[in-house]
């Protein structure tokens, strides 16, 4: 962090240990690399944009390793398939490590499928009865359908609030719903239903017994606004 806040740009810094060399260099952020087939002194110059103090757009030149030269000249399959997985990613945020593991796989098998597929329909042109499956998005609306075997022209289920079976008049029932305290954190639940992340809090509703934050959050009114319209 300390050579990233006091270099300037095209600054370069490296060590090596037999044949592994690792190079740090300064772009707008630092750029980590480790290779063996690299020396440290090599390097090239390369044009980039950069605002002055007007805020215009100007071109600078300046250092640049070899290593990451390269890297950017030939880099091919695996930063595409990361991109393809970036744009459609299935994982959220999640405190529990094998979560994380489980979805990344999952994302990697419907971006293999997904290729599989197209190397196949190049291979058999015609023998589809409709070109559709063209783009990833509907690949993967496609595959959601199958695996839980929703129609095709069905539309998808919309997220719904389950009224507990003791709440008999929902209108009456939500005046008594009253913040209490518990000194064990859980996971507010309207953050994880809404948007999957893990943050604990120490309020919970007396009537529906789930945790929820009050304050600048606000998620108690608005679980209870969708809980009960």
């Amino acid at each position: 962090k300390k050579f990233e806040k006091r270099t300037s740009r095209g600054c370069i810094r490296y060590v090596s240990d037999g044949p592994i060399l690792y190079v740090q260099w300064k772009d707008k952020r630092c750029v980590t690399v480790l290779s063996t087939a690299h020396r440290g002194d090599e390097s090239v110059m390369v044009n980039c944009k950069s605002k002055d103090a007007e805020g215009q757009f100007v071109l600078l030149e300046i250092t640049q390793p070899k290593c990451i030269s390269d890297y950017n000249s030939c880099m091919g399959g695996v930063d595409t398939f990361d991109q393809v997985i970036e744009t459609y990613r299935s994982l959220r945020l999640t405190a529990k490590s094998w979560k994380s593991f489980f979805f990344d796989l999952i994302d990697v098998a419907a971006v293999n499928s997904f290729r599989h597929f197209n190397i196949w329909k190049e291979a058999h042109p015609g023998q589809l009865q409709r070109s559709a499956y063209r783009q990833h998005s509907d690949f993967q609306c496609k595959l959601i359908r199958q695996l839980t075997g929703i129609a095709y022209d069905e539309p998808l289920p919309k997220r719904r609030y389950t009224i507990p079976a003791s709440v008999q008049d929902a209108p009456q029932a939500a005046n008594m719903h009253t913040v209490k305290y518990d000194p064990e954190k859980k996971n507010c639940k309207l953050c994880y239903d809404l948007d999957r992340k893990q943050l604990k809090y120490v309020t919970y509703c007396k009537v529906c017994r789930v945790f929820l934050h009050v304050g600048a959050r606000d998620c108690f009114d608005r679980y209870h606004v969708l809980k009960f319209p």
